[in-house]
């Protein structure tokens, strides 16, 4: 048994973690570096204020959001692109248009994998469907959100969109602000 105050601690942890490494600068494409002395005074002031007393949840509760901090972190190194046309070629030539998108824009990241989202359409007048695209690094791909407004200056990408992967739950948020 875990109590809710140390779960809370290790989210902490976590975004304070990824905050230290913008506002340091860090660009890396790896894994995130080892936190520095201030980071670990920062997580023990937090540690010491969020530890309850008597509170205590449940393995079954805890492995809950445990479940849920990773799959928020795999989804933070996804991005989605919408616009592309849909061509009958290879995983290749996909990730290679999406590569020419992010150059465009003057990004260069490491991608990991492309796929298109959803069922492809029996009429040659569907949409185009979705691109999801992992990338590297989950700072990188806030990088890449940010300035995919300069595709609107590209010609050959103005119809192009990029935004952040969502879970169903941030999508309907989205849906109902829009």
């Amino acid at each position: 048994r875990a109590s809710l105050g140390m779960v809370n601690s290790v989210m902490m942890y976590t975004r304070i973690r990824r905050s230290l490494c913008i506002q340091n600068g860090y660009r890396g494409s790896h894994n995130l570096p080892l936190p520095s002395k201030s980071a670990s005074q920062m997580y023990s002031s937090i540690v010491e204020k969020s530890q309850p007393k008597e509170q205590v949840i449940s393995s079954q509760t805890l492995q809950n959001v445990v479940k849920t901090v990773v799959q928020e972190e795999d989804r933070s190194r996804n991005v989605i692109v919408f616009g592309l046309t849909e061509e009958n070629g290879n995983d290749s030539e996909l990730t290679n248009t999406v590569s020419e998108v992010f150059q465009s824009i003057g990004q260069r990241p490491k991608i990991v994998e492309t796929c298109r989202i959803g069922n492809k359409s029996r009429s040659s007048d569907a949409a185009a469907r979705p691109v999801k695209v992992k990338i590297s690094s989950s700072i990188v791909a806030d990088q890449l959100v940010a300035n995919a407004r300069n595709l609107r200056n590209v010609e050959k990408f103005k119809a192009v969109f990029v935004c952040p992967d969502r879970s169903p739950e941030q999508r309907q948020i989205q849906r109902d602000l829009v």
